[in-house]
Order: C-alpha cells, then structure tokens, then sequence
C-alpha cells in the first residue's frame, strides 16, 4: 500500500511574494507552454503569466517559466523576499546545487536563471508536487 501525501499550496510569511510556475510539453507535437501565479501573504493573487514558446523539452520549458517568472519579479521591484516554487524537483536540485545541465539551451537558461537571482535581496526555491503547483 502507498502512503498518502498530502499535498497543499502554502502561505508564505508577511511581506513575502510566492511565484509557483510550470512548464509543459505536449508530447506528441513537442510544443511548449509555460505560466506562473504570484499571490502574497494572504494568498491574494498579485499577477499571472502564460504563453506559448515553440518546440523545446519539458526541461527547458520549466526552465523557461523560471526565467520568465524571475523578469517579472524584477520588472515590478518584488526583489524582496521572494519565494519560487515548482513541480521540477530535477529544476529545484539544478538551480539549488548548482548543477549543470547536459543541454546547450538548458544551461543557458541556467545561466540566465542565476544572473538574476543575484538580483534578489532574500529568495527561497523549492518543490512542491503538481497537485500543489
């Protein structure tokens, strides 16, 4: 018998900015989306993204919506105290351990992901399982 998770979207503490982003790949035609949600404190909803970026992997397109994530951070000055959460526990270990990537587009997008988070004043990354997301 499998022991049940349980699963649920967090509050993040006073003054904290959550971004939960996604990326994914229609298998069949390899077209990738990606999109984020950023709330407060109180769970309000703050703004949203979502688009179509071509062919990739369902890698990058997780990647992708990190970075797209991250520009918008910058864009509206939310540098502070940021919380990023997503349902690539591969993309959590990259980013967190600084881990390479096998592809050329991936570690660019790496390399983008963490010339940005410089930017910030105080973040944390971490996984969340797709029910959570």
């Amino acid at each position: 018998m499998k022991a049940i998770i349980p699963v649920a979207w967090e509050k993040t503490k006073e003054g904290w900015t959550k971004l939960n982003f996604d990326g994914s790949l229609k298998a069949k035609t390899g077209k990738v989306s990606i999109g984020g949600v950023f709330r407060d404190h109180r769970a309000e909803f703050l703004l949203g993204y979502s688009e179509s970026i071509g062919n990739s992997t369902s890698n990058n397109a997780e990647l992708a919506a990190l970075c797209r994530g991250l520009e918008l951070i910058l864009e509206n000055g939310w540098t502070n105290y940021v919380w990023l959460e997503g349902d690539s526990k591969a993309l959590v270990n990259v980013i967190g351990r600084k881990c390479p990537v096998k592809s050329i587009e991936g570690q660019k997008y790496v390399n983008y992901v963490n010339e940005m988070i410089l930017e910030l004043d105080n973040f944390v990354m971490s996984h969340v399982y797709r029910e959570g997301n």
